[in-house]
């Protein structure tokens, strides 16, 4: 995977939540990227229930099977799919309990927060913006598949650059193409402030827009990550891509997303995630 790739997975954490932390529960957004507040969203009437003795009930329609109901389902294979991006915004959960009241605007959920950007030796060098969206499969090659969640990794979207100059926002907005009026979304080579940035940025989620994106299994022993985090220790590295994970016995082909520890196997297994690795535009390539 390219260096330059700001969503790149792998590596110890770059804050104190954890890297696969999900991102479901998404709140209602309005036109300009904020959460709705609760009255504005729509209020549906409850459905009444079904009567006590409605012969569906009673009807003896379930057959006793063996097997686990309770099982989650397997990640979504690695592949390129097309993908529909929403804001889910930030909690208080999400910066480790901080007080983010001035960032709400109303809402229960902010929209973004500023990070504190450091260098390797803790060393504060700038504050950068930063959110979490959602990753939703909307693939008709893979009905399977429809309104499965991918994850990106470390949780935070954010204005960060890297030694090369680029954010993960920036990376987006730039294979997003043109706004509706026609415009593009970012003008290369021009300069832009942290925060106009995902200003920006809030707009195009507003739109719920779809993009392609790449998927990537991956996995690090969760018992290891939580010594490492107690500790202050290095966290251990993950095992990324599904063809690295357990093949199925009998089943060539067809790979096992429980992944058990590489250092120490009394500590169980860790299922694999699907991680949204790399992004690209809808038309740049052939599925």
């Amino acid at each position: 995977m390219s260096a330059s790739n700001p969503f790149t997975t792998g590596g110890a954490p770059a804050t104190g939540a954890s890297p696969f932390a999900t991102t479901t529960n998404q709140p209602a957004t309005a036109a300009n990227g904020q959460a709705a507040p609760l009255d504005n969203q729509t209020q549906h009437v409850p459905e009444p229930l079904p009567d006590i003795n409605d012969p569906a009930l009673t009807s003896e329609s379930l057959t006793a099977k063996e097997g686990d109901a309770f099982a989650a389902p397997p990640p979504a294979p690695d592949a390129i799919y097309r993908v529909k991006l929403k804001l889910r915004g930030v909690k208080a959960d999400d910066v480790n309990g901080a007080d983010i009241t001035q960032y709400l605007a109303g809402a229960e959920v902010a929209s973004w927060v500023p990070g504190i950007a450091k260098d390797r030796g803790g060393n504060v060098t700038g504050t950068f913006a930063k959110t979490i969206m959602d990753v939703q499969i909307i693939d008709p090659k893979f009905p399977e598949l429809d309104g499965v969640y991918l994850q990106v990794p470390f949780k935070w979207t954010d204005t960060r650059s890297s030694q090369k100059g680029l954010s993960k926002i920036m990376t987006i907005l730039t294979l997003a193409g043109k706004r509706p009026d026609g415009q593009p979304w970012l003008v290369l080579g021009q300069n832009y402030g942290h925060r106009p940035l995902m200003e920006i940025f809030l707009k195009f989620l507003a739109g719920e827009p779809e993009i392609l994106c790449r998927s990537e299994w991956s996995a690090s022993c969760d018992v290891c990550g939580q010594l490492a985090k107690q500790s202050g220790g290095a966290y251990p590295k993950s095992v990324d891509g599904m063809q690295r994970f357990p093949q199925v016995p009998g089943k060539p082909g067809q790979y096992s997303p429980d992944l058990p520890c590489l250092v120490n196997r009394a500590h169980g297994t860790t299922k694999a995630r699907a991680m949204a690795v790399q992004f690209y535009a809808l038309d740049s390539v052939k599925k």
